[in-house]
């Protein structure tokens, strides 16, 4: 039996941050040849996808 487990995750920032937009889900992918800096990633809010077989 597979059981998914969705979590929602976000980077916490040093400081506090209101959004005055909504957060849009991207449903993109990007690649691993992509480079991906640490500045990119701050704020962003992503979701995790777990599979576990029991």
């Amino acid at each position: 039996m597979q059981q998914c487990i969705k979590t929602k995750q976000q980077h916490s920032l040093s400081t506090t941050q209101v959004t005055k937009e909504p957060v849009k889900e991207v449903e993109t992918l990007v690649d691993d040849e992509t480079p991906v800096s640490w500045e990119d990633l701050q704020g962003l809010t992503w979701t995790l996808f777990e599979e576990r077989v029991k």
